[in-house]
Parts: C-alpha cells; structure tokens; sequence
C-alpha cells in the first residue's frame, strides 16, 4: 500500500473539521440573530445572507491565497485552503440550509392543505425560484466582488 495522498494528512482533516464546526456555529448564530429580530421569512433570509457573504469571503480568500502561492509553502497554502475554505466556509455556507428555507413555506402549505388553488401554489413556487435564482447569481457576484476587493487590497492586477 502506499503513502497517503498530500490531501489526507491528519492536519488537514483536522483543519477541515475544526473549520466547519466553527462554520456551522457561525451560521447557526446569525440564523439566530434573525431570527429574533422577527422577521418574516427569516430563515430563507438567514441562509441566503450566509451564502452571499459566504460566497465573497471565499472568493476573497483563494484570490489572496493564489496571490500567496509565491511565498507560501505549498502544504501551507493547503491547509488554509481546506481549514478555511472548505472546512469555515463551507461549514458557514450551506446549501442544504437554502434549499430547505427555499422549499419548506411551500411544502408546508401543499401538505397542510392551506393551497388551494393553482394561483397560490404558482406565487409560492416562483417565491422558491427566485430565491433559487438571487443565491446562484448573487453568490456568482459576491465572490467576483470578493476577488475585486482582495485585487484591489493587494495593490496588483489579476
């Protein structure tokens, strides 16, 4: 058998847990903090504010470390890759959170009966796919705004 791959290093895997332990508390308190302010529709607002910023820290975050690579290590480059991207953000991040807050308000009234007419299930539907729509184009957006911010931070060109 040989030597495990670069990717499966014991600090890797532990970077990647403790990152998304701390991602998901994250997401877990700001789903919290709206929902105590009372919002209608919190959660879908939660979750798709956490992927929006989520989405421009991650892209902040490969365009500083590409910008790194010269100077860095590449084990280090790795571990803040998988620490922070895949484990802090991808645990912040989350869209099984999204498709659940995007789905639930229509499953819940399709399966309590409260649709009763095609109408209401049409303006429930096109409520989930416009949040479908504002996470995969905001969160497009955001990351490319994220890239802009670390190039312009940096002082160079892509």
């Amino acid at each position: 058998m040989s030597a495990p791959a670069p990717e499966l290093t014991w600090r890797l895997l532990v970077a990647v847990f403790i990152g998304t332990a701390l991602g998901s508390l994250m997401r877990w308190g700001a789903g919290e903090l709206l929902l105590l302010s009372g919002i209608g529709g919190a959660a879908l607002a939660a979750t798709t504010a956490v992927n929006l910023l989520g989405s421009f820290c991650l892209g902040a975050l490969l365009e500083i470390l590409k910008r790194r690579h010269a100077q860095t290590p590449a084990a280090r480059l790795r571990l803040l890759q998988r620490g922070l991207g895949t484990g802090l953000l991808g645990g912040f991040t989350t869209y099984s959170a999204f498709a659940f807050a995007t789905m639930a308000p229509a499953l819940a009234a399709l399966l309590g009966g409260r649709l009763a007419t095609v109408p209401e299930a049409a303006v429930s539907l096109s409520w989930a796919l416009s949040g479908v729509l504002v996470t995969i184009v905001g969160g497009a957006a955001a990351a490319a705004c994220g890239i802009g911010l670390a190039v312009r931070l940096s002082g160079g060109r892509r």
